[in-house]
């Protein structure tokens, strides 16, 4: 049975993907929007928390009793063209950074598989800076029949506690025990294990939200002004204030995900943009790519506005195409399950 689409998360998606997006974008042409606005930009990649905890919650609600097999074909397809699009027009920026012929062909062979977020040093070559989440993205998919059946309503708050006191504790224990956590900052930030507490939490919060838990429009305002606060703080590795993030976003979901969010034109473009933030992720790594390459040298505040406002408006033009044309592409689906269906026969 398909179950009525919660307009609010998807919503979220698109707060979230363009979080991250700007974060990026504000790294390679700074603007200056004062110390607040700035610093809440510069924590931006903790929208990777919201994508995780998010996931795990969407998976759990929409779940059936598919067989396995099925449930894998389908997450594949899902997620793999549109990966596999970006890759391909990523693919020039891999021959002419200058990398190593063994660099090209082991980034080329973890890209297909993928396997990128397991390997830390992979952080900062081709796309793997962006394109890890996918990786461990993919990671969460196959324990996640594993993970929906281990967690069982009689210990759904106990799995939750537990989850959310392990991913509150890896940056603070790891900052005790490492005398450079600096220099290993990514294993952290991307290794799956590490943000599998995450998921685990969005997927734990997804059984409680369809046996009925509720949160109301004040605590969610509260959430959300807690959420902002902090993102104006210091947050070590992006992780180092999940004590603290980590019961904003559930409050956040929990009531975004029951609430009306209207039907004008604003949350039109809102849920719109939120169906194909995945594209629009994944399109800002060729974009990235190519600033990067250029290194475009912008001295005025207005010109940078305008450097910002053009490339925004070519990534939602080339999500929209990747959304439209194959992530969302039945055809490029079927064909690929007929390939699989051949090679099975």
């Amino acid at each position: 049975m398909v179950k009525k689409e919660l307009k609010g998360l998807t919503a979220l998606r698109c707060y979230s993907a363009f979080y991250v997006v700007i974060f990026h974008l504000n790294r390679r042409v700074p603007i200056d929007f004062g110390h607040y606005i700035n610093k809440f930009i510069s924590n931006g990649a903790v929208g990777m928390s919201f994508f995780f905890i998010l996931s795990g919650f969407v998976m759990a609600y929409n779940y059936n009793s598919d067989n396995l097999k099925n449930y894998y074909i389908k997450r594949f397809l899902r997620i793999y063209p549109a990966y596999f699009f970006m890759g391909v027009l990523t693919l020039p920026f891999l021959f002419i950074m200058g990398y190593e012929n063994k660099t090209i062909l082991t980034s080329l062979l973890i890209f297909i598989v993928p396997i990128q977020s397991w390997f830390y040093q992979s952080f900062g070559i081709w796309n793997f800076g962006g394109s890890w989440s996918i990786s461990t993205e993919l990671f969460f998919y196959i324990l996640f029949p594993t993970i929906l059946t281990m967690i069982k309503d009689k210990n759904l708050i106990v799995v939750l506690i537990l989850s959310y006191i392990l991913s509150s504790l890896i940056i603070p224990l790891s900052k005790e025990l490492s005398v450079n956590i600096n220099s290993v900052f990514s294993v952290y930030y991307a290794t799956p294990i590490y943000r599998l507490p995450e998921f685990v939490i969005g997927v734990s919060l997804g059984k409680l939200y369809l046996s009925g838990m509720r949160v109301g429009k004040g605590l969610f305002l509260f959430s959300l002004f807690i959420f902002i606060y902090t993102m104006t703080k210091n947050n070590d590795f992006y992780m180092g204030s999940n004590y603290i993030l980590i019961p904003s976003i559930i409050v956040v979901i929990l009531y975004l995900a029951h609430v009306d969010i209207g039907f004008g034109f604003f949350s039109k473009v809102v849920i719109f943009l939120g169906k194909i933030s995945f594209s629009f992720y994944l399109m800002q790594l060729p974009l990235l790519m190519l600033v990067d390459y250029i290194n475009p040298v912008i001295e005025s505040n207005s010109e940078k506005v305008i450097f910002w406002f053009v490339f925004l408006l070519v990534n939602t033009f080339f999500s929209f195409l990747s959304y439209k044309y194959i992530e969302s592409n039945k055809r490029i689906s079927e064909y690929l399950f007929g390939i699989y269906k051949r090679c099975k026969s």
